[in-house]
C-alpha cells in the first residue's frame, strides 16, 4: 500500500463498512443470485443412505428470508459420511420428491469445536499403562471423543494453573499384537506444557491428533514432583464445512449420507461458484442424529 499511494486516487476508491455480523464475510445479498438459482437436480432413493436428517428450521412457503441457505456439516456428518478426504462424495441434499437440491460445499477458516469428557482413568489403567522410560509421578486420564473415524483434528485442554511445567502425551490403548507381546500405548502427540506468569491464565495446550478411528483416548500428565495440575476443560477442534444451496421454502428437505457408491456430485450451480460463495445466507441446521 505504501509503494501505491501516490498513484491511488482516493476519489474512486470504494467506501468499505464494517458488517452486521452476518454468517458470511460478504456484504453480497442472497436475494440478487437467487434468480440464478439452478432447477433440483436428478432424483435419488433415500433408501441407500444410512443416515437421513431432516433439515430445521422448517422451511415454510413464502419465507422471504429463505433463498440461499448455509448447512453446517456437524460431527455426525463428518465422522459417518466419506468426510473430507473424498470430498464428502455421498452427502446430498433431497427435496420431498427425493430431486437433489445443488450445493456448493464450502470450507470455513474457523474450526468446529466439540466439548469433550475428560475423566480420571482408574487406578488399574493407568498402572498397567507402559511408559517411556524416565516417566515418574504421572496423572491418566480418558478422553472421550463423540464418534468414530472423525478426520484430522486437535485436542485442547486447559487448566487453572499458573506457574507449571508438564510434558503432556495423547494416545491409545492398544492390545498386544504380532509385534507386541504385552498391551502397549501408542502415543499420537507429545507437548512440554509450561507456564511461569502468576498474573496470567495459562495458554491452552493444543495436541494435533490426525483421523481418528477409535473413541477413547488417552491422556497422560507427567507431574514430576508436583501436585496433580488441575484441567479445566478439553475441546476438540475439526474442521469446519458447510452446504450452501436455494431452497424458496415450502417443502421439507433432508440431508443424506452414509453411502458408498457415489461420486462428487457435479452440479452446474459450480459455475455461480464466485457469486454464490460470496452471498449471504441464511443458516441452518440438521435434526439431531
Amino acid at each position: 500500500l505504501e509503494a501505491v499511494r501516490g498513484s491511488v486516487d482516493l476519489a474512486t476508491v470504494p467506501e468499505a463498512r464494517w458488517g452486521d455480523g452476518g454468517t458470511t464475510r460478504s456484504t453480497g445479498d442472497a436475494g440478487s443470485v437467487s434468480a440464478l438459482a439452478p432447477s433440483p437436480g436428478a432424483a435419488l432413493d433415500p433408501a441407500g443412505f444410512r443416515h437421513t436428517r431432516a433439515v430445521q428450521p422448517a422451511l415454510e412457503s413464502g419465507d422471504a428470508s429463505m433463498g440461499l441457505l448455509a448447512l453446517p456439516l456437524d460431527a455426525h456428518a463428518l465422522a459417518h459420511s466419506r468426510g473430507p478426504a473424498s470430498r464428502f462424495a455421498d452427502v446430498r441434499v433431497l427435496d420431498d420428491t427425493n430431486q437433489q437440491i445443488p450445493y456448493l460445499l464450502e470450507r470455513r477458516n474457523e474450526p468446529l469445536s466439540v466439548e469433550l469428557s475428560v475423566v480420571q482413568a482408574p487406578d488399574s489403567r493407568a498402572q498397567a499403562l507402559t511408559m517411556p522410560p524416565g516417566s515418574r509421578q504421572r496423572s491418566v486420564y480418558l478422553v472421550t471423543l463423540p464418534y468414530a473415524n472423525l478426520p484430522a483434528s486437535s485436542l485442547v485442554i486447559e487448566t487453572s494453573g499458573r506457574v507449571f511445567q508438564r510434558t503432556v502425551r495423547i494416545g491409545v490403548e492398544r492390545p498386544p499384537d504380532r509385534v507386541r507381546r504385552d498391551a502397549y500405548f501408542e502415543i499420537r502427540a507429545a507437548e512440554t506444557w509450561r507456564h511461569a506468569e502468576e498474573q496470567t491464565p495459562a495458554r491452552p495446550l493444543t495436541l494435533p491428533l490426525g483421523t481418528m478411528e477409535e473413541t477413547e483416548l488417552v491422556l497422560v500428565v507427567d507431574e514430576g514432583d508436583n501436585a496433580p495440575l488441575p484441567l479445566t476443560t478439553a475441546r476438540l477442534l475439526l474442521p469446519s464445512y458447510r452446504l450452501r444451496f436455494f431452497h424458496a421454502g415450502g417443502t421439507p428437505l433432508r440431508m443424506v449420507y452414509g453411502r458408498d457408491d457415489l461420486q462428487p456430485p457435479q452440479y452446474d450451480l459450480a459455475l455461480l461458484a464466485p457469486r454464490v460463495m460470496g452471498a449471504r445466507a441464511r443458516e441452518v441446521e440438521a435434526e439431531a442424529a
